[in-house]
């Protein structure tokens, strides 16, 4: 089964990138998303050796060079006691330093292109003699005449159970709506905003104070992993097609103010909303008992009232039957 491989330089790509090869899928090139200035440039040729320095280039940085999911040695992730604790799911998810430097050890070659659309860009796709494309992350539309190249067509892995959370960055939106089960999705790609058929899916259950970096390697290893087995099915002869139902739901680049924390939230959605988006460096904002709090991150959350003296550099905000302790946000943080 030819298989092109794109994607871009974060870890969600990376890791889908590495399941695949761990699962030895026929990936036969790899396109990655450049300048728009860029309509296509070769990162290492086709079948031609490949320098130490090149090597060097290739290797994209990723959020977090490992990252193991096992809750019970994370910190500050405490919740409230009386509300119970889960044990440590038996997975953890080891993020290699860079998968393309492994594929260039295998020698495939590496590209990267501004515009997909670009005729340079659709002339290598033609010359490749592609089966099918396999999508973790891209940046910009693609356009049904690309979409077409490939015999069977281009399978997209998404971050949410579709048709729900459809979009640019779903693991936000299902954090801020309090989601705690939600998924992966892996399907065909076609005109519209991830809105083609089903080719597979997986549910995933996220641990209380998981930072989004964590939540994102793991829907990317079930991703990648879902996707190999796709491929598979597809390479015997299995073509899964499963219309999505009507309905459903999408939701745009997040703005400053969807940082704005709700006095009527359970605190434990507001514990596990700011835990998963702190990272993106934007201040939580919200009203409560006539104050208005700035703040940077969550470090616990309680079901009874909040005590009346807070640690240094924290606070205690009230929420709908509870409270969060959380750091007050500091412009020197920056």
């Amino acid at each position: 089964m030819r298989t092109l491989f794109m994607g871009m330089s974060g870890q969600f790509s990376h890791i889908v990138l590495e399941r695949l090869l761990a699962h030895n899928i026929n990936v036969v090139a790899i396109l990655l998303a450049g300048p728009r200035s860029v309509p296509l440039r070769g990162v290492t040729p086709v079948g031609g050796n490949t320098s130490a320095h090149q090597r060097r280039e290739l290797e994209l940085p990723l959020l977090n060079p490992t990252v193991s999911l096992a809750p019970a040695t994370r910190e500050n992730t405490s919740v409230n006691k009386g509300s119970g604790s889960r044990a440590s799911p038996p997975y953890a998810v080891q993020i290699p330093a860079s998968p393309l430097a492994h594929a260039l050890r295998e020698g495939i070659p590496v590209f990267e292109c501004g515009k997909v659309g670009h005729f340079k860009t659709t002339s290598l796709l033609k010359e490749l003699a592609l089966e099918v494309v396999g999508v973790a992350c891209w940046n910009s539309i693609i356009p049904p005449d690309v979409l077409d190249i490939p015999r069977y067509g281009f399978l997209n892995v998404h971050p949410s159970l579709l048709p729900a959370y459809r979009g640019p960055f779903p693991l936000f939106w299902q954090f801020r709506m309090g989601e705690t089960a939600t998924g992966v999705s892996v399907h065909w790609m076609d005109d519209g905003l991830d809105t083609g058929d089903i080719a597979g899916q997986r549910k995933i259950q996220f641990e209380d104070g998981v930072r989004g970096a964590e939540a994102e390697a793991l829907c990317a290893k079930f991703g990648g992993d879902l996707l190999a087995e796709v491929l598979g099915r597809l390479s015997r002869g299995v073509e899964l097609r499963q219309p999505q139902p009507s309905g459903g739901s999408y939701y745009p680049a997040p703005s400053p103010d969807d940082f704005t924390l709700e006095a009527g939230w359970h605190p434990r959605r507001a514990f596990n909303f700011m835990r998963a988006t702190a990272e993106w460096n934007i201040p939580f904002s919200m009203e409560s008992e006539g104050k208005v709090y700035r703040l940077s991150d969550a470090v616990k959350w309680r079901e009874k009232a909040r005590p009346k003296h807070p640690d240094d550099g924290r606070v205690w905000a009230s929420f709908r039957g509870g409270s969060v302790l959380a750091e007050k946000w500091s412009e020197k943080a920056l």
